[in-house]
C-alpha cells in the first residue's frame, strides 16, 4: 500500500514452496489491484528460495545489496522481508542483525522449533505453531494457504489441494491431515497424486537450486497465476520430458476440453515423480551395503551411513533426502523405533521414528559438551541436521549417539510419510 517492495525468502523444499507460491499469487494479485502500472508485481515482489534451513549470511548480504542498489538506481524503498518455512531460530539472528541497520521490516511464518528469546526483538511479526501450543505438524504451507486466502479470497478454489501437498511433503501427522486430504480428493487429487506432487516439487527444487522456477513450479503445484491464466502461457514439456519455454498453448482446462489427453500438470508431475523415484532407488542401492546397524539401550534401531563416501554426490537425492529415504525403508522393514544418521565430513542429518529426540536441545548440549566441536543446527523433534568442524566429527557423532540412546521411546512421534497403507 505504501510502495515498499516485498521479498519472500522460503525454504527450498515441498512445504516451503507450498507456503510461498500461494502467498506470491495473492500478493501479486493485490499489487495489480493497488497499482496502475502493469509491471508493478514484477518490480515490487520477488520470491527467493533458500537451500539452508536458516537465513544465511551469504543470502542476506546478497538481498541487502540488491535492495540498496534498487534504492540508489530507481528510488525504491527498502523492502519488507517475509520469511516462510524458515527464520525462527537463533541461527537466523546474525542475518537479522545485519538488516537491523536499515529500514527493513521482517515477518516470519515458520513451523520449525523456534528460539523466541533470540529472534523476537528483531522481528515485526512472528507466527509459529509452537508459540500457540501446537507443533511442527501444522506446516508452514498449511498456514500460508490461509494467509493467501486472507489477502485474496478469490484464490480459495485454486488452493484447496495445497495444504495436503504441504503436509505430505513434510510428513505431517497432524489431526487435520485427513481433512486436508479429503478436501483435495473432492477437488480431484487422490492421495497418490498428492504424494507425487510433493515428490515432483522436491525434485524440481533440487535442480532449480537458487532459481525460483516460476512457471515450472506453478505447473507442478497446479496453481495458476492470474497473469498466465489471461495470457494462456504455460510451460512446454519437450519430447524428452524436460520443462522448456512458455508459449500460447492454452490453459490446462482448455487442453483437457480439447481431448488432448492428460493435463500438462499431470504429465509433468508423473515425469518428475518417476525420475525422482528412479534416482532414489539408484541411490539406496548404492548406500545399502555400507549402512551400519546397532541396537541402542532403549532397544531402538540405529542406522548410520557416511553419505559423503558411499552415496552419489552432486545429484538427486541430496544427503538429507538420501537419509530420509533410507530411514523410511528401515522403518518399514523393522516396524520398530528407528533412528537414522546420514553424515559427512562436517555435517549430520538426523531422522527418527518412535523415539523422542529433542534435536534443538541436543544441539545446545553438544555445543557445550564437545569442546571445539563448533556444533550448530536444529530442526524438529524427529527431523534435524547439525554442522560441526571436520576434525571433531568422531567426537560429535559419538556424543550424539549417546544422547539418542538415552531418549525415550514414543511411538506417536514419526518422520515417515503419513497416510501409509
Amino acid at each position: 500500500l505504501d510502495g515498499r517492495p516485498i521479498r519472500v525468502r522460503h525454504h527450498a523444499d515441498g512445504d516451503g514452496m507450498c507456503a510461498a507460491i500461494p502467498v506470491q499469487h495473492a500478493l501479486e494479485n493485490f499489487i495489480r489491484e493497488v497499482h496502475t502500472d502493469s509491471d508493478a508485481p514484477r518490480h515490487l515482489f520477488k520470491r527467493l528460495p533458500s537451500k539452508a534451513p536458516f537465513y544465511e549470511m551469504e543470502d542476506v548480504t546478497r538481498d541487502l545489496n540488491f535492495a540498496l542498489e534498487g534504492r540508489a538506481r530507481h528510488g525504491q524503498k527498502l523492502p519488507f522481508l517475509l520469511m516462510l518455512d524458515n527464520g525462527s531460530t537463533e541461527e537466523d539472528v546474525p542475518a537479522y542483525r545485519n538488516l537491523a541497520h536499515y529500514d527493513i521490516p521482517i515477518a516470519v511464518v515458520d513451523h520449525h522449533h523456534p528460539d523466541p528469546e533470540a529472534v523476537e526483538d528483531l522481528l515485526d511479526a512472528h507466527v509459529n505453531p509452537y508459540l500457540y501450543d501446537e507443533d511442527y505438524r501444522i506446516t508452514t504451507g498449511m498456514m500460508c494457504v490461509e494467509l493467501a486466502r486472507m489477502i485474496d479470497p478469490d484464490l480459495t478454489d485454486d488452493l484447496r489441494h495445497v495444504p495436503a501437498v504441504a503436509g505430505l511433503s513434510d510428513r505431517s501427522k497432524a489431526e487435520v491431515m485427513d481433512d486436508y486430504v479429503d478436501l483435495a480428493e473432492a477437488e480431484g487429487y487422490d492421495p497418490d497424486h498428492l504424494r507425487d506432487v510433493g515428490e515432483a516439487l522436491d525434485y524440481a527444487a533440487h535442480w532449480l537450486r537458487f532459481s525460483s522456477g516460476e512457471t515450472v513450479v506453478d505447473d507442478v503445484l497446479d496453481v495458476e497465476s492470474e497473469e498466465l491464466s489471461s495470457a494462456g502461457a504455460r510451460t512446454v514439456i519437450g519430447e524428452d520430458g524436460a520443462a522448456g519455454a512458455t508459449g500460447e498453448v492454452g490453459t490446462t482446462d482448455e487442453n483437457e476440453e480439447d481431448g488432448d489427453g492428460p493435463s500438462r500438470h499431470e504429465e509433468l508431475v508423473q515425469f518428475m515423480a518417476e525420475r525422482a523415484e528412479r534416482d532414489v532407488e539408484k541411490q539406496l542401492d548404492a548406500v545399502e551395503p555400507h549402512v551400519q546397524h546397532e541396537r541402542l539401550d532403549s532397544d531402538a534401531h540405529l542406522y548410520t551411513i557416511d553419505v559423503d563416501r558411499f552415496a552419489h554426490r552432486f545429484t538427486y537425492p541430496a544427503p538429507g533426502k538420501t537419509t530420509g529415504e533410507l530411514h523410511d525403508r528401515k522403518v518399514k522393514e523393522t516396524g520398530e523405533p528407528v533412528i537414522t544418521i546420514g553424515y559427512g565430513p562436517d555435517f549430520a542429518v538426523l531422522r527418527s521414528d518412535g523415539v523422542r529426540l529433542d534435536i534443538p536441545q541436543m544441539v545446545a548440549e553438544l555445543n557445550e559438551e564437545v569442546v571445539g566441536g563448533g556444533v550448530s543446527g536444529g530442526g524438529h523433534l524427529v527431523v534435524g541436521s547439525i554442522k560441526f568442524v571436520k576434525g571433531m566429527r568422531e567426537e560429535v557423532i559419538d556424543s550424539l549417539v549417546e544422547k539418542m540412546a538415552d531418549a525415550d521411546i514414543d511411538e506417536e512421534l514419526s518422520s515417515t510419510a503419513p497416510l501409509d497403507d
